[in-house]
């Protein structure tokens, strides 16, 4: 018995630290070379006054006063799409960021003029609906403030 096991050829044993190697090798290769990933586009006001005077505005959320994400309709979604600015611009939550200036009041009222002037060029759109976030800052930020 004892000379059977001498006469065996050795076999190299699988090692499992291959697998978790090809793993992480796939995952670099798919966060390499992958599709890009969807994220709003930068914008800025005049780009967001013509998306609402056009009537191609759903919603518009603003964040600590200054972060304003703008939420596009369908329809705009659907045709900007074929366009190669937006291409990367995601087809689901916020469609374009910018800064809003960190005054409140009169983004609201440049909103409602952009408004107006669409009802006057006959564009029949529903209002724009905005939403003020603010969010809540822990006392490392006030301490920053502060700096």
């Amino acid at each position: 018995m004892a000379e059977n096991r001498a006469k065996m050829p050795m076999q190299p044993r699988f090692s499992f630290m291959w697998f978790w190697v090809l793993v992480a090798i796939g995952i670099i290769g798919v966060s390499l070379f992958g599709e890009p990933e969807a994220r709003p586009i930068e914008g800025d006001w005049d780009m967001v006054n013509n998306l609402v005077e056009n009537g191609c505005v759903e919603r518009i959320e603003v964040r600590d006063r200054e972060n304003a994400s703008v939420y596009l309709t369908q329809a705009m979604v659907d045709s900007l799409a074929k366009d190669d600015r937006f291409k990367n611009m995601p087809t689901t939550g916020a469609h374009i960021k910018f800064n809003t200036g960190g005054d409140v009041q009169d983004f609201r009222e440049q909103i409602e003029r952009a408004e107006a002037r669409a009802a006057e060029n006959g564009i029949e759109a529903e209002k724009v609906k905005i939403k003020y976030i603010r969010s809540e800052k822990g006392w490392g930020e006030y301490l920053f403030d502060f700096l």
